[in-house]
């Protein structure tokens, strides 16, 4: 999957497999923040074939599955309506114009940094520290908290994340006991 980006565009992930009758793929996306495909209207990717060539293909559905502790993306495409057709660009790589990733990449750490001077506490409510700006790529959301020994990242997600209460400016967290020893 190390195919190199043509010129003027940017790999945001790959095609792993069919799933269901429907023209229905499993994506792997390849983005810092996977979220931002959510947020795009008529989003157009190009598929990468096996001459090279690169061709559009716009998304009509984006559904998603929380498995085990990941998220699963399943992608319905314009031109691919049959279980036969999303066989065929399987395992192909996907590609969007560099200056839209661009635009999704610089707009991305204002959302990440939106919890910037909260507070932190465990879920006994001691406290663990602030939450300070940071610049940390991740596949998953992540804070970076100053503690008295330091700073410490822990992930937005189960089975960290408690509750984000934005009213007070503190985020509870659990779990963290395993975080602070590594």
């Amino acid at each position: 999957m190390s195919n190199p980006s043509p010129s003027g565009f940017m790999s945001i992930g790959h095609i792993d497999r069919a799933h269901g009758l429907q023209g229905e793929v499993k994506v792997i996306w390849e983005l810092p923040d996977p979220s931002v495909i959510h947020n795009q209207e008529n989003l157009v990717v190009f598929l990468k074939n096996n001459r090279g060539d690169l061709y559009p293909l716009r998304v009509l559905s984006i559904r998603t599955e929380n498995k085990r502790n990941s998220v699963l993306f399943f992608v319905t495409f314009d031109q691919i309506a049959n279980r036969s057709q999303a066989e065929a660009i399987q395992h192909h790589r996907l590609f969007i114009d560099t200056h839209l990733y661009d635009d999704w990449t610089h707009s991305a750490p204002e959302k990440n940094n939106n919890y910037d001077g909260f507070t932190a506490f465990d879920e006994n409510g001691k406290l663990i520290g602030t939450i300070v700006p940071t610049d940390t790529p991740s596949v998953q959301p992540l804070v970076q908290v100053a503690t008295t020994k330091g700073s410490l990242l822990i992930p937005l997600v189960e089975p960290y994340l408690v509750e984000i209460n934005t009213t007070e400016q503190t985020i509870q967290f659990s779990n963290v006991d395993n975080l602070l020893d590594l």
